[in-house]
C-alpha cells in the first residue's frame, strides 16, 4: 500500500451485488437471481476483501474505517 498508515479515516464504500436495490428496480432482481450467482458473489466478495485490506494498511493506528455496501447479503457484509 503507498499511503501506509496515512489517514486516520477511511471509507471503504465497495463494489457489491446491489441486492439492496432488488425493490427499487426489477431488473436488479432479474440480474440477482441469475444463474452463476455463487460465482458472482465469490468474485465480488474477493475484491471487497482486497479493498478492504487495502483501507485497513492505509489506516493509522487509533484510527477509525467503516467499510459500507448497498446489499443486504451477509456474504458481503458480516463474513468479510
Amino acid at each position: 500500500c503507498r499511503a501506509a498508515e496515512a489517514f486516520d479515516a477511511v471509507l471503504v464504500d465497495v463494489p457489491c451485488s446491489g441486492e439492496g436495490r432488488i425493490r427499487a428496480s426489477s431488473a436488479e432482481l432479474e440480474h440477482w437471481c441469475t444463474t452463476g450467482c455463487t460465482s458472482f458473489l465469490e468474485r465480488r466478495r474477493e475484491l471487497q476483501l482486497q479493498l478492504l485490506r487495502s483501507g485497513w494498511q492505509a489506516l493509522r493506528e487509533g484510527g477509525v474505517l467503516v467499510y459500507s455496501t448497498c446489499t443486504l447479503n451477509s456474504t458481503e457484509n458480516e463474513e468479510v
